[in-house]
């Protein structure tokens, strides 16, 4: 089941992911500022994500697989067009933590701002 998950963690960070900590809420319409570099384990694998933030849009790159995506308040979600892969995780301060699937599999993650 681990190599099926392979695709996973790249999308955390990115998720989850991806979303990965936050120690304000200054985006626009109140989303919390996630931009930076994360390191994320879990089920998910290990990896250091970076995430871009314009206002609440997010976009994430982890290992080699880019990620779109959005945070509301606290709870965010990112896609990776290339696998279908779907991360959603909550901001708690600097750390994060979610799940990720896909078709036929998940995990968990959790993730810190580095």
């Amino acid at each position: 089941m681990r190599r099926h998950l392979s695709w996973v963690l790249p999308a955390v960070f990115a998720a989850f992911l991806m979303g990965l900590g936050c120690s304000s809420n200054n985006g626009s319409g109140g989303c919390a500022v996630i931009q930076g570099s994360w390191a994320v384990s879990g089920s998910c694998g290990t990896s250091t994500c970076t995430v871009n933030q314009n206002g609440c849009t997010l976009s994430a790159t982890c290992f080699l697989t880019s990620y779109t995506g959005s945070i509301n308040g606290s709870t965010l979600t990112l896609t990776s067009s290339g696998n279908g892969q779907t991360c959603q995780g909550t901001v708690t301060g600097t750390s994060m933590s979610g799940t990720c699937s896909s078709v036929g599999a998940s995990c968990s993650f959790s993730a810190n701002k580095q």
